[in-house]
């Protein structure tokens, strides 16, 4: 294919090559950059039909990460549309330890590492959590029905389907398919912020959902609740379903906060003093995710200071 042949438009100061039909087809003297950059075009002009940032709520347990997220849901933010996906009510305690003992009873060898089996179904069922919330993703951008992914745990799918259909996000499908497709109800001018509710304790758990928003050319933004660990210790001893508080206490040595001056993707960071009662109405907060859906990452972004332990 000769690409030098082709002219650019008349009124065009940028000319692009069009996309080759085989990878191999790139011509050399084009940077990486803008072979992304093309290959990501089709993604990027879906994407920009309809807007879509995701927000992060990070933070120890008993913070109040949860409470954050409810008043996001109730708060009026313009046109958005503000969905939670709150992770410990799609996997939760009881289901993992049933999970782990069904595992456990099947499996013919066992890690030598203690916690090695908690650990590997742990970091699985986040993985199927993220596949989820990127099917939620796709179907929102291209205005499709929500499907079930091909190999899932079937009662995690369960929580997550009822997590949206409590926020009536999603309408009720038909039951006399095999593979439903759940239809969301969101306007076409709306946009939509989803708010994930987890601990994101490790940066590398952060930076997974950043670059599902760079593959979808999505905003991105967190908000790190900060609350002294005694403080969590005594919320969270009032609570039906209280955590050790050793555990809290161990998070507190491993939690790592957002770092925005060594991570350039994590710039659009928020950290708030949950101790205090207002907190949850400071002004910064929707200025926040209004700052991530009117300026969504680029695929063609790349995050050269990312050091993840």
């Amino acid at each position: 294919m000769n690409y030098k042949s082709q002219k650019p438009p008349a009124k065009e100061g940028i000319w692009f090559p069009q996309k080759p039909k085989l990878a191999g087809d790139w011509p050399s003297e084009l940077s990486v950059s803008v072979r992304r950059w093309l290959a990501a075009v089709p993604m990027c002009e879906a994407a920009g039909a309809r807007r879509l940032a995701l927000c992060l709520l990070c933070g120890l347990p008993a913070s109040g990460k949860s409470t954050l997220a409810e008043s996001l849901r109730k708060r009026a933010l313009g046109e958005s549309v503000v969905v939670v996906v709150t992770y410990d009510d799609v996997i939760t305690a009881a289901s993992f330890s049933e999970e782990l003992a069904s595992r456990l009873g099947q499996a013919s060898g066992i890690s030598a590492e203690p916690g090695g089996e908690e650990t590997s179904l742990w970091k699985q069922l986040r993985r199927l959590l993220l596949q989820y919330i990127e099917q939620l993703i796709d179907a929102f951008l291209n205005s499709s029905g929500l499907v079930q992914p091909f190999c899932v745990s079937e009662k995690t799918w369960h929580r997550f389907i009822g997590c949206l259909e409590r926020q009536g996000l999603i309408l009720n499908a038909a039951s006399d398919v095999k593979t439903p497709s759940f239809t969301l109800n969101i306007p076409e001018n709306n946009s939509l912020c989803l708010v994930l509710d987890d601990n994101f304790y490790y940066q590398s758990m952060r930076y997974e959902v950043y670059q599902l928003a760079r593959k979808y050319s999505a905003g991105f933004c967190q908000i790190y609740l900060h609350c002294p660990v005694d403080c969590c210790v005594m919320r969270n001893r009032s609570r039906a379903c209280p955590v050790p508080d050793q555990t809290i206490c161990l998070m507190e040595q491993k939690i790592e906060k957002p770092n925005t001056k060594k991570n350039t993707w994590e710039q659009n960071s928020l950290i708030i003093d949950s101790s205090e009662k207002d907190s949850m109405q400071d002004s910064k907060i929707p200025d926040l995710i209004s700052q991530a859906l009117e300026n969504p990452i680029t695929p063609v972004e790349e995050d050269y200071e990312r050091k993840v332990k």
